[in-house]
């Protein structure tokens, strides 16, 4: 993202600090140009374990990257990635400099430092009172800050930007849309790790219970392998209409098998975004996800996108022969409306608005 924002605003520097606990991952992520600098430092694995010992080991190596380049810091804007992990330097930065700053509540935040950092909840207060907003990718997010009342002190403070669809996503987006019939076959695809979040037990089960009516049905399981899934689905032969897929890292080959499914479906328990959703829908594929999760109201229900119940099998069954019945009416147009929702320009234009706001 940080190209997307240099790209709108090219005279400013853009510093990135990159903390890693294996020095093997500094340069990894590596941007040619000079308005952009990432600073990769070396933080000790083992103070996971004192983070609040850890937020100020992070900050001093920060301090002495600003003294030794002597940067006027009090002119700077910042973003904190992450609202604990990151948040906490920014706010510290903050306190020491005056520069204002936007932190972002990320799944990590929700689930482990907001669930169980009681005794990191005054820091927290103070790193939502001082930011001047706070960024929830989704709208299942923004709903889970709002509750906390210990930390949210501003409902005007907290709003919604989705992180935005990666440019190599963008740029090959789907320029057709058909009904995906491949041989005779319907292909759906499953993105994802093999575990009981994603469900994948209860997607096998709906497909099985959708072939009643779609014999031709076939799904492709991409994010595990054959193993997994027979530790999933316990004894017996992986049915013949499942393909295990294993690990795809290859964007090339993924986005053919999205080119190739009618629908993708992903009916996490727990999942604050899904960038797997809007990856499909890029490539003209339909998306089926949990209702209360991952991207639900953030999408247009009823043509191509479908939110579901992940614990009922008749409801997932319905959503698939829904997505399938449907092809036949939806336009590469309607993919494309959604794609600019998230696109790179739109997101990023957002949040540099958010600064703009302050003069």
């Amino acid at each position: 993202m940080i190209e997307g924002i240099h790209k709108i605003n090219p005279s400013a520097v853009h510093y990135v600090f990159v903390p890693c606990r294996d020095k093997s991952l500094f340069g990894r992520n590596s941007i040619s140009k000079d308005a952009i600098k990432i600073v990769y430092f070396y933080v000790p694995s083992w103070l996971k374990f004192f983070p609040i010992i850890k937020v100020f080991f992070a900050f001093l190596k920060v301090i002495v990257f600003f003294r030794k380049e002597s940067l006027d810091v009090s002119k700077f804007k910042g973003v904190a990635y992450t609202f604990w992990s990151d948040g906490a330097i920014t706010f510290l930065v903050r306190l020491f400099y005056k520069c204002p700053y936007i932190v972002c509540v990320r799944n990590t935040d929700i689930q482990v430092f907001f669930k169980y950092g009681y005794h990191l909840r005054p820091l927290m207060k103070l790193i939502f009172n001082f930011s001047i907003k706070v960024v929830c990718p989704s709208r299942v997010i923004s709903e889970s800050v709002l509750s906390r009342r210990w930390l949210c002190s501003s409902e005007s403070k907290v709003c919604v930007i989705p992180n935005p669809l990666p440019l190599w996503w963008a740029e090959n987006s789907v320029s057709s849309v058909n009904s995906r019939l491949d041989g005779g076959y319907i292909y759906g695809v499953f993105v994802g790790s093999f575990d009981k979040n994603k469900n994948l037990t209860g997607v096998v089960e709906a497909i099985s219970h959708a072939r009643e009516r779609y014999p031709s049905l076939q799904l492709m399981c991409v994010g595990g392998e054959e193993e997994e899934m027979f530790s999933l689905l316990g004894e017996g032969d992986i049915p013949d209409y499942l393909k295990v897929m294993g690990r795809i890292d290859d964007k090339n080959h993924l986005l053919k098998i999205y080119r190739r499914s009618a629908f993708l479906i992903v009916p996490s328990y727990q999942e604050t975004f899904g960038m797997v959703y809007i990856e499909a829908i890029s490539q003209g594929c339909s998306v089926i996800y949990s209702e209360g999760q991952a991207v639900d109201g953030m999408l247009p229900k009823g043509k191509f996108s479908f939110a579901v119940l992940p614990g009922n099998t008749e409801n997932m069954s319905m959503a698939i022969c829904s997505a399938i019945e449907m092809r036949e009416t939806v336009s590469v147009a309607d993919f494309l409306d959604v794609i600019a929702l998230f696109d790179m320009n739109q997101v990023c234009k957002a949040y540099l608005n958010i600064f703009e706001g302050l003069k």
